[in-house]
């Protein structure tokens, strides 16, 4: 009995961990972007979401790139980087940015 009580407050607790792992991601993407004034980028054909995001992070325009990314892989299609020059605006959060 006391093994299945240990076993049902491990799952419990790992499921409020992921929980809150998830939430403070969610929180992180929907967050105003850092940048003060607008930031302009040039995406070359070919570029991809890792160098276009760590591009915008060097810029000030993104916190977490990495978060970025990861959330743009998850997605179903997938988050497309098409050439061009883009203006992203102050404070856009990065879900904003990955619109």
């Amino acid at each position: 009995m006391r093994s299945v009580a240990r076993v049902t407050l491990a799952l419990l607790l790992l499921a409020t961990l992921a929980t809150a792992g998830a939430a403070a991601a969610w929180w992180e993407l929907n967050r105003a972007g850092p940048a003060a004034v607008g930031v302009r980028v040039e995406v070359a054909a070919g570029a991809s979401v890792r160098s276009v995001l760590t591009e915008l992070a060097a810029a000030q325009a993104l916190r977490r790139p990495r978060l970025a990314e990861w959330y743009s892989r998850l997605q179903r299609p997938p988050v497309q980087i098409k050439p061009g020059t883009y203006q992203i605006a102050v404070h856009a959060s990065a879900l904003q940015i990955l619109e």
